[in-house]
């Protein structure tokens, strides 16, 4: 069983930080690290190499593979040995983004909607971060492209170009992620998966139907 809860709980309580300081630190919300501190939940790889880079330790010891603290040092800001998201980029492109549990969630279908945690992500420009959400998404349809359990990251948006991967609302009550192709009078979402047949929308039953998100990334846990 992984020690990662009980290695950031010492590693929090050698800073003598409170939970929500270091939820203020790494981007997070608090709820996540009480969740990540109770064995509860695991946070993602990219979260775990900005709490690694934070606490000056390696991934062997955060996640209680090793009982030797291994830190790094940089020297003619060259690092010697340490490979996180912080360091390959500036840190003031890496912004937190709500990851949601399904599409539906993402895009407030569900009164009850709860933000499952927050994840790191690079964006040039700071105005995306406040439109750009990670959903997990569920099922076969648009495998192998994405696959169940596959988070995207999505840019809210009600215009896509015709042929691009996106996010649609039907009724404001599904959300589905699939191959958006259109024409004037007419939408068709289309899944990779052959063994789905594509759904047409045609004239009025376009009032049904509206686009709210561009696909830009596929985050896949390996």
């Amino acid at each position: 069983m992984s020690k990662f809860h009980l290695r950031l709980r010492e590693l929090r309580n050698s800073r003598k930080m409170s939970q929500q300081e270091l939820a203020n630190s790494l981007g997070i919300s608090k709820s996540s690290v009480n969740m990540y501190e109770r064995g509860e939940r695991e946070p993602s790889l990219d979260t775990l190499e900005i709490i690694a880079d934070f606490f000056n330790v390696d991934m062997d010891y955060l996640m209680g593979k090793t009982s030797e603290i291994k830190t790094f040092q940089v020297f003619n800001n060259e690092n010697v040995e340490k490979s996180n998201i912080s360091y390959i980029y500036p840190k003031n492109e890496v912004y937190s983004i709500p990851l949601f549990e399904s599409v539906s969630a993402g895009f407030g279908a569900y009164a009850d909607s709860e933000v499952l945690e927050y994840i790191p992500i690079v964006l040039s420009n700071p105005h995306d971060a406040q439109n750009t959400i990670a959903i997990k998404v569920k099922g076969d349809s648009m495998y192998p492209l994405i696959m169940d359990g596959d988070c995207v990251i999505v840019r809210k948006q009600d215009t896509v170009v015709s042929g691009t991967i996106g996010v649609v609302l039907l009724d404001d009550n599904e959300a589905l992620v699939k191959r958006i192709v259109f024409d004037k009078n007419w939408m068709e979402l289309q899944s990779v998966n052959p063994q789905y047949a594509p759904k047409r929308f045609e004239n009025d039953e376009l009032d049904h139907i509206r686009i709210v998100g561009k696909v830009i990334k596929i985050d896949r846990e390996l």
